[in-house]
């Protein structure tokens, strides 16, 4: 895996996480609708609606458990992203990573947070990318050789 596709893992997980959710969201409302309609028609509660109510409720654990391991799976790249930040040696190729990819700040805001100007937050960034895509491959190799 690149350097840049473990940093750009936690966005795209946080946009999971929204998307489910939502999902929630959607279902509860739907649970609540259902258990709101069976209390107004008293003790005739319906097969149908009964089942229906069931079938949410189901449908509510099963998100639960997908979000569940979604976060899960966040927290874990967010710490590889912040290990793999921490490798850098220089401060400022940190810094341009740090806001980018851990704080999700555009390239004008990332620029302005280091004091540096757009072009050089820029060339910041591709240069620590290269020097984080050398250290995964030095590791790669290391792991390699041992075995």
């Amino acid at each position: 895996m690149t350097a840049k596709e473990i940093l750009t893992r936690p966005k795209t997980l946080k946009m999971s996480v929204r998307a489910e959710m939502d999902n929630l969201i959607a279902l509860r409302a739907m649970a609540e609708s259902c258990t709101s309609h069976m209390k107004l028609t008293g003790s005739n509660h319906q097969q149908g609606q009964r089942s229906g109510l069931e079938s949410i409720t189901i449908r509510l654990a099963e998100e639960e458990k997908k979000l569940n391991d979604i976060l899960t799976d966040l927290a874990a790249a967010e710490g590889e992203a912040l290990e793999l930040i921490r490798m850098l040696e220089k401060s400022e190729q940190r810094a341009v990573l740090m806001c980018r990819y851990i704080q999700e700040r555009t390239w004008k805001d990332v620029a302005k947070a280091c004091f540096i100007g757009r072009t050089t937050a820029l060339a910041c960034h591709r240069d620590a990318l290269q020097q984080l895509d050398r250290l995964l491959a030095q590791q790669q190799k290391k792991k390699e050789d041992a075995a």
